[in-house]
């Protein structure tokens, strides 16, 4: 017998070990592919996700761009429609004048100041309301 040899009943532990490495090994080449493809996913991920941010700043873009020609048309309707009031109104005063009826002249002078006073009170109680509104803190 010589030394290397196993004694008589004994099986060789190497091919069980062998069989054990290789096993192992194995196992770590299938955990490096699953890392793999669990990175190209996230790269992925990372990506679509990218995509769909830059889609929804451009859509938020245009829409904000939308809403910011909407308020420009609505003030300049509103700036037309107080420039024909006022235009009408001048030509009532002009025409109360030429007909020498300064009395309603003037009543129509008070009723414009009346009204423009009591406008400018209420932009100033709705304004002060909005400020209180938009303030969640509720600081007094």
């Amino acid at each position: 017998m010589s030394g290397n040899s196993p004694a008589l009943g004994e099986e060789s532990p190497r091919p069980e070990r062998d069989e054990l490495i290789a096993q192992y090994i194995e196992t770590q080449k299938q955990e490096i592919a699953l890392k793999a493809q669990s990175l190209e996913f996230e790269k992925q991920k990372d990506s679509h996700s990218f995509a769909y941010s830059k889609e929804a700043l451009a859509a938020q873009e245009r829409d904000r761009k939308d809403e910011r020609d909407c308020k420009r048309q609505q003030r300049r309707d509103a700036h037309r429609f107080l420039l024909w009031i006022a235009t009408v109104i001048a030509l009532l005063i002009g025409a109360a004048l030429y007909l020498d009826k300064e009395d309603v002249a003037m009543e129509l002078v008070k009723a414009i100041v009346y009204i423009a006073a009591g406008a400018a009170a209420g932009y100033g109680i709705a304004s002060k309301r909005a400020e209180k509104d938009d303030d969640p803190a509720g600081s007094s």
